[in-house]
């Protein structure tokens, strides 16, 4: 089964409903035979790369908050379709904002 970025299944076959990725399907996604170049070098594996490791390593936990029970009240919200919750990043502020004019 190979991993969507922004959603996974929850089972493979079981069923349908759409969950965010834990921070190990996270990383495991980066690690798709991507081509990275850092300094005329080709990187072999950005979650191990000095470079890059640590900011993998951040995003990956954010993705684990997601699946905390005390912190998902705060991280996510409710979609607009009623078709569950996503993390706060998938709704500008601006939007749904009545203008004034």
């Amino acid at each position: 089964m190979s991993i969507d970025i922004m959603n996974a299944v929850t089972a493979v076959g079981e069923s349908t409903s759409i969950r965010p990725l834990t921070g190990e399907e996270y990383l495991e996604s980066l690690r798709d035979g991507r081509e990275i170049w850092l300094y005329g070098e080709r990187v072999a594996d950005v979650t191990t790369h000095p470079a890059f490791r640590d900011t993998a390593r951040m995003i990956a936990r954010l993705y684990d908050a997601l699946h905390d029970p005390t912190l998902k009240e705060v991280l996510t919200t409710a979609t607009d379709t009623g078709s569950g919750t996503c993390s706060g990043a998938c709704r500008s502020p601006w939007y749904g904002t009545p203008r004034h004019g």
